[in-house]
């Protein structure tokens, strides 16, 4: 059976999107023909290369809204005709990729299952985007998600939304992750990290503004994408650039707590992968957060003071810290299996 992820955006551009579909796709190739259609969000990226039995197809896009590749240009349809996959799977509705792959499934008769990685409406900082966002979703987005053959949800949020946009029913399976079988102790430090893409809807100015707060706290920040330019940050933070997916248990064994203050979620990866490796997250209570994190360590969105009461209150409370660490790891190797949620994606092949 050929199966085709298609995406807007695939590595070595870093995402959490971006990186469950390598992942899954990956593991599929084992039992599969597995191909990839992304866009070109790098002129140096090869247009054809196959990795770990995964076949990769890039072709150009137009850049638009806060430097997304939104629109594929022409030779898309053609070259999804080319891979002549038996199921396609799109990924989150409001990327223009996921419209066209689903036409094109349509037109050629392939199963089509979509996946809905959001929970809400793009809650972008940029009224403009976020308002051009929000018509593309009720026009585009519901198309995709009445449309499709299958719709997969990761989180309950995210089953409402999908409810409430396009009144269909979806089915849940939440994000899976690979639990190392080995983690080195935390550095007991008062260090901290942040990962993902360096855009407001992500936490970041509120990661800075809890750093200003914060002196006696060390933060790494890593990750990269939209406008953001660092400039005049406190001392105590340190920007560590884009982290290859690969590299980020290592990055986060080496704190002693993640923060990972997004404004929506629907089961975020990030959150998953620093629960994987016993390191505590303070996070927003969105998504499927509530369900790996303890109470204590959930706050309010796009609130800088939250974060940092938290971090003064927990400065040098270590075994605190430890405790909690190995709490979420526990949750996480109970609830959020990889191998499950690959079982899972299969199942909505047929």
């Amino acid at each position: 059976m050929k199966i085709l992820h298609i995406t807007t955006h695939f590595p070595p551009f870093v995402g959490g999107l971006e990186n469950l579909v390598w992942q899954v796709a990956r593991e599929q190739a084992s039992r599969r023909e597995v191909a990839v259609l992304t866009l070109k969000h790098d002129p140096k990226l090869p247009d054809f290369e196959v990795r770990e039995g995964v076949r990769i197809f890039r072709v150009r896009g137009w850049e638009i809204l806060e430097n997304r590749w939104i629109f594929p240009r022409f030779g898309f349809e053609k070259k999804v005709r080319e891979v002549a996959p038996e199921v396609i799977f799109t990924h989150t509705r409001f990327f223009a990729t996921s419209f066209f792959g689903g036409r094109v499934a349509r037109k050629i008769g392939a199963r089509w299952v979509h996946v809905e990685h959001g929970s809400n409406f793009v809650r972008a900082k940029n009224r403009f985007v976020r308002g051009m966002a929000w018509i593309f979703d009720r026009i585009f987005g519901r198309w995709v998600l009445k449309n499709a053959d299958r719709v997969m949800t990761l989180s309950e949020a995210g089953r409402d939304f999908v409810k409430n946009l396009a009144g269909r029913e979806a089915v849940i399976v939440p994000n899976g992750v690979q639990i190392p079988a080995v983690i080195p102790p935390p550095p007991r430090q008062n260090r901290a990290i942040f990962f993902g893409r360096l855009i407001a809807e992500k936490g970041i100015f509120e990661v800075l503004g809890a750093a200003r707060m914060c002196p006696e706290w060390k933060f790494e920040i890593c990750g990269g994408g939209g406008n953001f330019s660092p400039k005049n940050e406190p001392k105590n933070v340190k920007f560590a650039g884009e982290v290859a997916p690969e590299a980020i248990f290592e990055r986060v064994a080496g704190a002693d707590l993640a923060i990972l203050p997004s404004w929506s979620e629907g089961s975020s990866l990030a959150v998953l992968e620093s629960a994987a490796v016993g390191r505590p997250v303070l996070a927003t209570d969105v998504g499927e957060n509530r369900k790996i994190c303890s109470a204590d360590f959930l706050v309010e969105a796009g609130r800088a003071e939250s974060l940092a009461e938290k971090l003064r209150a927990w400065r040098g409370k270590f075994e605190f810290l430890e405790r909690e660490g190995a709490r979420v790891r526990t949750r996480v190797a109970e609830r959020f299996s990889f191998e499950e949620m690959v079982a899972r994606w299969e199942a909505e092949i047929f």
